[in-house]
């Protein structure tokens, strides 16, 4: 009888103490910047942003935990920086580290029913962490086979503005990745048809139900992420006439480390080209509907959990992946260490949680983690980076301002922010300084100026002591798909066995250089050898032909190819050839061509003479289109790369 009575006053409790714990939904949007009206932004029309924010806490100065939306989202789905895991570009954190359990995982191990749909993690195919979800949701069973792809637009998408391309920016060409700086308004009636419209009713029919354990529901909105593609009312909400423009500075690149400065020197064409076709405001406006969308899609949400069983017992956190530059530092895009990349809406309401509150101190989106952790009352065995906010979010006056990290592409690089001053620190070695309060367009570069020395030891002092290694890179794996699951594979293959010295060979010349490749030659350890520039945020790349007529035009059926090289970068390497294949680029006037990818290998960086060997076998090698027979990939490298000699070899 006490037996039964244990196990019942167990289950009583156990019963009572999942009653107590809160639901939570996650409403998670991509390249909101802080124009928002909580944010004091007066120019949104975000109405249901500010019914959020009434009833709860905003933070007025929350960072991201990274600058794109990759190494961002795998920050607070793993809880920890990429200066913790290497997931600092398109690494795929849960392929690299298994080990760690991801916050939806954490959830549900603690006795949470989790449901996730859009956005949430990056968006190409294999990104999805299928882990620890009762369910994940896509519009079409086909996503699922081809690797979860969230493929919110597509340009045979029968709802997308006419014609295609809409905007002013691409009509007189393709645009970039399809989208980018692409803007037009959707018919009203075909809102409903819209992806971030289909997976917010999904999330709606949820948070309506009454449910036996505690929920976790995270919806992703893909807008207002290009392209900035919105039903026309929201585009009507604004008088274009009445659109105030961000301030610019015609010389803010000036005081810039060189290679960031020679960088954003060449981005800044898109701004000159949107200013040249008078378009920055048309631009903006899209982006500004776009947000009253997402704003809708939050207020249907809303109004979905008052009008059900769980009204009462539901925090609600907004967030954004990352900010976004509209001109600003003569730049349209994330990538930054600066302000208008790291800023984001940082937004939460519940039980227990302060109401109409304003917080100033600098947070992050690493907190997330922790945060829910505490407040779900859900156990973890691992650490996590950043801190709970949960005190705060309980009594706001208790905040304390402190440093906080925001890792960039590469190890090494990084800005440490508070709310009196920003210090960004690049790979090569270059700095940036600005004191916020009172510079806060961040216009003065304060790093090389005299009396600063000891705020930057100050700052540089709250930077991790040592970095991780980039882990693999999505470029470096393949995506295997199986039905409706799918794994990656290492795209690396072995060297092949090298032909003897007695097989003689050509030697491939390196080709002109162009904008992808400033190749120059250099002599290296009593060797000549050839390096490329390094390009900022991009792969370096090294052209080289085959000028042995013998070779060319399908005349060997199979060769082998050496690439010897300099092993110092710390990256993978894609080999890529000139096939011409006769089905691209048919009509170029010297034959179709079309570089395909041969081999992948990786240097490391112990700076010696290494060579990489792999047979092709490919009777189109050495093609006629593109003016260069083999290309080699450098993917973001941290140091310049050198390579002295490719050899092809005849396979008999």
């Amino acid at each position: 009888m006490k037996k039964l009575l244990c196990l019942f006053a167990m289950s009583w409790g156990a019963t009572a103490w999942a009653a107590e714990r809160p639901n939570v939904v996650m409403f998670v949007v991509d390249d909101m910047c802080d124009w928002i009206g909580p944010m004091g932004h007066a120019q949104a029309i975000t109405p249901n942003m500010d019914r959020l924010a009434a009833r709860g806490v905003t933070f007025q100065n929350a960072h991201t935990a990274g600058i794109f939306c990759a190494p961002s989202r795998s920050a607070i789905f793993s809880g920890r920086h990429a200066s913790t895991t290497g997931c600092y570009t398109t690494q795929v954190y849960y392929h690299n580290h298994p080990e760690i359990t991801p916050l939806q995982q954490v959830l549900q191990n603690g006795g949470y029913a989790t449901y996730g749909a859009g956005k949430l993690f990056h968006h190409p195919a294999g990104f999805v962490d299928l882990r620890g979800w009762n369910e994940f949701f896509v519009r079409d069973r086909g996503q699922k086979r081809r690797g979860w792809a969230l493929e919110t637009w597509t340009v045979d998408d029968p709802i997308l503005p006419k014609p295609y391309p809409n905007s002013i920016f691409n009509h007189d060409r393709k645009p970039a990745n399809k989208f980018f700086l692409e803007w037009g308004r959707v018919l009203n009636e075909n809102e409903g048809k819209m992806a971030d419209t289909i997976r917010t009713e999904w999330a709606c029919d949820l948070v309506r139900r009454k449910h036996g354990k505690p929920f976790f529901v995270a919806v992703g909105l893909y807008t207002p992420h290009f392209p900035n593609y919105a039903p026309k009312k929201y585009f009507d909400l604004y008088d274009p006439k009445k659109i105030t423009l961000p301030p610019y500075k015609a010389d803010d690149l000036d005081d810039l480390p060189p290679a960031v400065r020679r960088a954003k020197t060449a981005r800044s064409a898109i701004h000159k080209r949107l200013e040249k076709l008078g378009a920055v405001k048309d631009a903006i406006h899209g982006y500004l509907a776009c947000i009253s969308y997402a704003d809708a899609m939050l207020g249907r949400v809303l109004d979905a959990i008052a009008s059900g069983p769980n009204a009462d017992n539901t925090i609600v956190v907004l967030w954004s992946d990352h900010g976004y530059h509209h001109g600003e530092k003569l730049d349209w895009g994330k990538h930054t260490l600066w302000e208008r990349t790291s800023n984001v809406p940082f937004l939460w309401s519940g039980p227990g949680i302060a109401r109409g509150a304003s917080v100033d101190e600098t947070v992050s989106l690493i907190d997330i983690f922790r945060t829910l952790r505490e407040l779900c009352g859900a156990p973890d065995r691992l650490s996590r980076d950043g801190v709970s906010l949960a005190s705060v979010l309980r009594g706001p006056a208790s905040a304390k301002d402190r440093d906080v990290l925001l890792p960039g592409m590469r190890p090494g690089e990084y800005a440490i922010i508070n709310r009196g001053w920003r210090y960004i620190h690049y790979a090569d070695g270059g700095e940036e300084l600005y004191d916020i309060r009172r510079d806060p367009n961040e216009w003065e570069n304060l790093a090389d100026k005299a009396g600063f020395a000891s705020v930057k030891k100050r700052l540089r002092a709250a930077a991790p002591k040592t970095f991780a290694k980039p882990g693999t890179g999505a470029r470096e794996l393949k995506l295997v798909t199986e039905g409706e699951s799918f794994k990656w594979r290492s795209r690396h293959q072995p060297s092949a066995k090298a032909l003897p010295d007695s097989v003689s060979g050509v030697r491939m010349v390196p080709r002109k250089s162009n904008n992808e490749a400033q190749m120059s030659p250099v002599r290296l350890a009593g060797r000549s050898a050839w390096n490329s520039a390094l390009r900022s945020g991009k792969p370096t790349y090294f052209y080289f032909k085959l000028k042995e007529q013998s070779y060319r035009n399908g005349q060997q059926p199979a060769v082998q190819v050496s690439i010897t090289y300099v092993d110092r970068g710390n990256t993978a390497v894609a080999v890529e050839y000139d096939s011409s294949d006769k089905h691209v680029n048919a009509s170029h006037p010297k034959g179709a061509g079309v570089f395909k990818e041969a081999h992948r290998f990786r240097v490391k960086q112990s700076g010696r003479w290494k060579t990489t060997v792999f047979d092709l076998r490919d009777a189109n090698f050495s093609g006629r289109c593109n003016g260069g027979d083999l290309r080699l990939g450098f993917i973001r490298p941290d140091v310049t790369p050198v390579v002295a000699e490719v050899l092809v070899k005849p396979l008999r």
